[in-house]
């Protein structure tokens, strides 16, 4: 559901798309995503989000710690596949998008995966040259965030 308008969700919703936009332009110029925002935005997060859904919180911790498991055992798996800036910024989208950054994950690869095909394709980029996949982490969760929990029941009833 979209909330426009004054309400607790829309504010937390534009705090989080601001730290995306940070995030991302950081991590395209440096190639990393800085401890120093992106946890601190977690436990913001988490509790905020836990606020809004008290008898929920727990979605929230479990989203939280499965997005970050996930990209960790990339990491682990693909040695140099997913940096720990990633696994950080995991934990804070899951903190704030609950059951939905599994939408944020799904656009996230989807949107990068083609990305990185077609800069392979034009010759901008080789197999192996590292590309930054916060922004990529940036715009899956934008789409989670704004439409996130529409996008998950769709699907959900397609089965």
């Amino acid at each position: 559901e979209v909330v426009y308008g004054p309400h607790p969700r829309a504010v937390l919703v534009m705090a989080f798309l601001a730290v995306l936009v940070t995030i991302t332009f950081i991590d395209m110029d440096h190639q990393i995503i800085p401890d120093r925002i992106v946890l601190p935005a977690a436990g913001v997060g988490l509790v905020a989000a836990s606020a809004l859904e008290p008898g929920r919180w727990w979605v929230y911790v479990v989203s939280s710690l499965g997005a970050a498991g996930f990209l960790l055992a990339i990491g682990l798996l693909w040695a140099g596949g997913m940096g720990f800036g990633d696994v950080k910024m995991a934990l804070m989208m899951g903190a704030v998008l609950g059951s939905a950054v599994i939408v944020a994950m799904f656009v996230s690869f989807l949107v990068g995966g083609l990305t990185g095909v077609a800069l392979v394709l034009a010759g901008r980029k080789g197999r192996r040259d590292k590309v930054p996949f916060g922004p990529f982490l940036a715009v899956g969760s934008a789409v989670a965030a704004l439409w996130g929990p529409a996008i998950l029941d769709a699907y959900l009833r397609l089965l």
